[in-house]
């Protein structure tokens, strides 16, 4: 993962993006045979998104996206991913996975279980940690009672939106199917 205070006009996917709006219906439960609930529209303008549709399928005006948001502060009660919060994305020892306190509260049989299990892939499979960068505008979290600077954001891909933008063209493809 980097980050290009230049960047292009292509999008990619993983890149960070700003301007657009999310629109998400609340429901109560599901319509059935044309009988409509009241529902309630949530309509929200995140200060950046991050682009998830595959770069290959960007185009003819639909763009799959995800709100940054700020970072869980209960994420910095585990040290191992205080040193490096972008550690979150990737593979881990089970003892690492946890605080080191909730390690210490399972009983024998979950730590052998976990420990014969080997290392633990993605703890946190719906959540994907970027790192900090300049570009990025600083807030205020609250660890343990302390207030802390961070710019680290993360998305969550339960969060995903699709939006329909004029400026997101086609582009031509490299290959075709022929029969």
């Amino acid at each position: 993962m980097f980050y290009s205070a230049n960047p292009t006009n292509a999008l990619r996917f993983g890149d960070v993006v700003r301007g657009y709006v999310i629109a998400t219906p609340e429901i109560k439960k599901p319509f059935s045979q044309g009988v409509t609930e009241p529902y309630t529209l949530i309509v929200d303008q995140p200060s950046f998104s991050v682009v998830l549709s595959p770069c290959c399928s960007i185009g003819d005006k639909v763009l799959l996206l995800a709100p940054f948001s700020q970072i869980r502060p209960g994420f910095y009660k585990n040290p191992y991913f205080e040193e490096d919060l972008t550690r979150i994305n990737r593979e881990m020892t089970p003892q690492q996975s946890l605080p080191p306190d909730a390690w210490q509260k399972l009983d024998e049989q979950q730590k052998i279980r976990r420990l014969a299990a080997g290392n633990t892939s993605l703890v946190h499979l719906e959540l994907f940690v970027y790192a900090p960068h300049d570009l990025l505008p600083v807030y205020k979290l609250h660890k343990q009672g302390r207030p802390i600077d961070t710019n680290y954001f993360m998305i969550d891909f339960r969060h995903t939106f699709r939006i329909w933008h004029q400026g997101v063209r086609s582009r031509p493809r490299l290959s075709r199917w022929r029969d």
